[in-house]
């Protein structure tokens, strides 16, 4: 009984471990992270594209601040993704806000899945950025 009990409770957390890698996000691939909106109502929109490949990771960062702003990089060590538990740290600087006394970085801690993206830091207190798997569509409406 006491062998029985000991290989259930394996399986038990074999499965556990299995149910929370399944939504990890793949090792290769181009994902978009996406909270922007349509109307005059999006003061903190943001998106993060990723791209994942053999060379490393690569982020594409863009935000709201009333307009669209320019895109920022990040790589190399800029971005960083611990594959076991889906911990992300992205660090983008903007050279036009060089002069402020930040150096115009831009600093995001958080969780990567493959649904979506939360991330603390920056200019914004909270991230969440659901994953966008259609592009067929135009963007949502602000509320």
């Amino acid at each position: 009984m006491r062998v029985f009990s000991c290989f259930l409770t394996i399986v038990g957390l074999g499965i556990v471990a299995l149910s929370a890698s399944a939504t990890t996000l793949p090792h290769a691939g181009v994902f978009v992270f996406s909270s922007l909106c349509q109307g005059e109502a999006d003061p903190h929109g943001a998106e993060i594209i990723l791209i994942r490949g053999p060379a490393g990771n690569t982020a594409v960062y863009t935000r709201t601040e009333g307009g669209i702003a320019a895109p920022l990089l990040a790589y190399g060590p800029d971005v960083e993704i611990v594959e076991q538990t889906g911990r992300i740290s992205l660090r983008f600087v903007d050279p036009e806000l060089k002069n402020f006394a930040d150096g115009g970085v831009y600093k995001y801690d958080g969780l990567v899945t493959a649904e979506a993206m939360d991330l603390t830091g920056g200019y914004a207190a909270k991230l969440h950025l659901p994953r966008v798997r259609t592009f067929d569509t135009k963007l949502r409406r602000c509320q």
